[in-house]
């Protein structure tokens, strides 16, 4: 009475390894397709004068990074006073610039791209926010007013003598003045925020590893600004850089001091009660 109807044979949707690899690929291609013709085209930035792959991306900045002044002069003489160094950034020649960007009361917000990068999330240098930033400035302004920099002078001119006995015990040769001052910088504050001096100074020809180290850190900032997965894998293979890099090993372990001096004093506040420098800790911390 019922005709049973032949149902034509399931067969199982199959996607081979090759299939999905060329459309993870043509989706890639597209995506940037979109996003470099709206950075070149339709993106706010797009009547600045600059090279054009610095429209398109980040890497293009981060490959000239380590020379930038000459570049950036360069870029100023051949564009004008405000060149395009990046999809979202620009670069200013003038003065006047830098007073309208950077004055007190100023309302721009720090890019939160650029300032990420540093993986400093709660320092003042690093907070976009204008109103975070102003709550833990208010916090820290009495450790820097005049008065609390007269009580200073003590630490900053044994630093300036020290400095200038270990000149005079080098003068027979050549003295690398750059980072003899940068020690003498670090040593001030070293003794002053965490009252313990790190004695640069008394390195020999002012050649203390975290030197060099610091300024490596630097050129990583350019890479990380470019690729920002590698804040992610960092901590995994920060134990192993000192066999890639022995520089920023010596920067990378005075962090890992500076953080275990720190660490100590909030599991023990008391230790700084007979401590001249409790008031400058219990503010900063």
């Amino acid at each position: 009475m019922f005709e049973q109807l032949a149902m034509p044979p399931y067969k199982h949707l199959t996607v081979t390894t090759g299939e999905i690899t060329a459309l993870a690929g043509t989706a890639l291609v597209v995506y940037l397709t979109g996003l470099y013709a709206y950075r070149l085209l339709l993106h706010p930035l797009r009547s600045f004068p600059g090279e054009r792959l610095a429209a398109l991306s980040e890497w293009h900045w981060c490959c000239h990074a380590k020379d930038s002044s000459n570049y950036l002069s360069a870029l100023h003489q051949k564009y004008g006073p405000v060149v395009r160094i990046a999809p979202n950034s620009l670069h200013f020649s003038d003065y006047r610039a830098y007073h309208d960007i950077y004055s007190p009361g100023s309302k721009f917000i720090k890019d939160r791209h650029y300032y990420s990068s540093f993986d400093q999330d709660e320092c003042l240098f690093a907070r976009p926010d204008p109103q975070l930033s102003k709550a833990q400035k208010d916090v820290l302004s009495p450790l820097f007013s005049r008065r609390a920099i007269l009580k200073l002078e003590n630490v900053i001119q044994e630093k300036v003598d020290l400095l200038f006995s270990q000149i005079l015990v080098h003068s027979n040769g050549p003295i690398d003045l750059y980072y003899a001052f940068r020690s003498m910088t670090i040593d001030i504050i070293t003794s002053y925020c965490f009252a313990e001096c790190y004695s640069l100074l008394t390195y020999p020809d002012f050649q203390h590893p975290v030197l060099p180290g610091m300024d490596s850190t630097i050129e990583l900032f350019w890479v990380v600004l470019a690729f920002p997965f590698i804040l992610v894998v960092l901590p995994w293979v920060e134990p192993f850089v000192g066999y890639i890099n022995t520089d920023v090993k010596a920067a990378l372990d005075l962090r890992v001091r500076l953080t275990v001096q720190v660490d100590k004093l909030l599991k023990d506040p008391g230790s700084l009660e007979a401590r001249k420098e409790r008031q400058r800790f219990q503010n900063a911390i």
